[in-house]
C-alpha cells in the first residue's frame, strides 16, 4: 500500500469515529416560580432536566417546572418583558418586581421610573422607586463597561435637551415623561444595532442620565411628528398599528395611559397647528374608572388592568357605637335572698 492510500484509508476510518462532544453551554432557566437559575442543561427521558451550576451542586427538575430556557439571563428579561403588560402602571410595577426579585436592579428602577410616568400621583409607584434608587446608588459598580454620565458631566450644567423647532418645555417633559415610555414600549425593536429604519432610539443604561442619547431620541422622535396634522404623526399612528412583525400594537389602544402620555405630548409641541401647549397640567385627563386595588411588590408578571394604579387614600376608622349596657327592669317582688337587704340592716355593735 503506497503513502496516499495510506492517508485515503486514516481518513475514512476517522470519518467513522463520533465527533468530540463539546461542554454544554451555560444556560439561564426561568422556573415557574419566576426565579432563575444559571447552568449546564442536559436533558433525561421521563421529562426530567438536570442543571448544573458552576458552584454547588446539581438540580434535578421536572420538565414542567421549566418556564423558558435562555443564553443568557438579558435572553430571560426579554422573554419576561415581552409577556409583561407595561402599557400600564400595573405592568411596568409588576415588571420592576420581579426585576428586584432576581437581582435586576437597575432595570427594576427604569420599569418603576415607567410606572411613575404613567400614575404620577400614585404614592405605592413613588415608594417604588424611591426604595429602588437607594438600592441602585448602594450598589457598587465594578463593570468597566457601565460608567455614569453624571459623574463627569452632570446633567444640570447642559440643561435639557432640545430641538430647534420645539417649544423649549418638550425636551423637559420628553426626558421625564415620555422617554421611559418610549424605551420600555420601542426599544426592543428600535434601540436594536442592526435596526436601519428612520425611527432609532439609544438605550440607557438604567440608573443613569445621559443628556446625549436623550437629546439623539428626543430628535428621533421629533422626526416622526407630523408638523401640519399632529393627530396623524407617524409616532402615534404606528403606536396604535402591528408593525415589525409585532402580533399586537405596542401601545395597545387610544384608551391605554401610556398612549394618552405620548399623545398629549405630540399636541404639546406643536402648539400652532393644535392651539394648546404645556400651559396648565399637561397630564392626560384620567378615565372615570373604579379604584384599582394597591399592587405589593414583587407580584405576578402579567398585568391585567389597562388603568394606572390608583392608591386608596388612608381614611382612620370610625369609631365603633357601642350600646349601652342592658339595664334589668326592677321587679314590683322582693328577692328573700338579696344580699342588698342582708347589707342593709344594722350591723351590731361589737363587744
Amino acid at each position: 500500500m503506497n503513502r496516499s492510500s495510506s492517508w485515503a484509508v486514516a481518513i475514512l476510518l476517522l470519518a467513522g469515529l463520533p465527533a468530540l462532544a463539546e461542554p454544554p453551554a451555560v444556560k439561564a432557566v426561568l422556573l415557574d416560580d419566576l426565579s432563575i437559575l444559571e447552568g449546564t442543561v442536559q436533558e433525561f427521558d421521563g421529562g426530567f432536566v438536570r442543571v448544573t451550576p458552576a458552584t454547588g451542586a446539581a438540580k434535578v427538575l421536572s420538565g414542567k417546572s421549566i418556564t423558558y430556557v435562555g443564553d443568557s439571563r438579558d435572553k430571560v428579561y426579554d422573554f419576561v418583558a415581552s409577556k409583561a403588560n407595561i402599557g400600564t402602571a400595573d405592568g411596568s410595577l409588576k415588571l420592576a418586581g420581579w426585576c428586584e426579585k432576581v437581582g435586576m436592579t437597575d432595570r427594576a428602577l427604569s420599569h418603576a421610573r415607567a410606572a411613575a410616568a404613567l400614575a404620577p400621583t400614585d404614592s405605592i409607584v413613588r415608594e417604588a422607586v424611591v426604595k429602588l434608587e437607594k438600592a441602585v446608588a448602594a450598589k457598587p459598580r465594578t463593570d468597566p463597561a457601565v460608567k455614569p454620565a453624571a459623574a463627569t458631566a452632570p446633567t444640570t450644567e447642559k440643561g435639557p435637551p432640545q430641538v430647534a423647532e420645539l417649544p423649549a418645555d418638550a425636551g423637559i417633559v420628553f426626558a421625564s415623561k415620555v422617554q421611559p415610555v418610549l424605551l420600555n414600549q420601542c426599544a426592543n425593536c428600535h434601540a436594536q444595532k442592526g435596526h436601519t429604519g428612520a425611527f432609532k432610539l439609544t438605550r440607557i443604561a438604567e440608573g443613569y442620565t445621559n443628556p446625549e442619547a436623550t437629546a439623539a431620541n428626543l430628535k428621533a422622535t421629533a422626526g416622526q411628528l407630523n408638523r401640519d396634522n399632529p393627530t396623524t404623526s407617524p409616532l402615534l399612528t404606528y403606536s396604535l398599528t402591528t408593525h415589525g412583525g409585532q402580533k399586537l400594537a405596542a401601545f395597545g389602544d387610544r384608551q391605554r395611559p401610556a398612549f394618552q402620555h405620548l399623545e398629549t405630548w405630540v399636541l404639546a409641541v406643536l402648539p400652532k397647528a393644535t392651539g394648546k401647549g404645556f400651559a396648565g397640567n399637561w397630564a392626560p385627563k384620567a378615565a372615570a374608572v373604579p379604584e384599582a386595588e394597591p399592587v405589593s411588590l414583587p407580584g405576578a408578571i402579567v398585568g391585567t388592568s389597562a388603568q394606572p394604579v390608583v392608591a386608596k387614600p388612608f381614611a382612620p376608622p370610625a369609631p365603633v357605637a357601642v350600646p349601652p349596657a342592658a339595664v334589668p327592669p326592677k321587679s314590683n317582688s322582693r328577692d328573700p335572698f338579696d344580699p342588698g337587704r342582708f347589707n342593709s340592716l344594722p350591723k351590731k355593735a361589737e363587744k
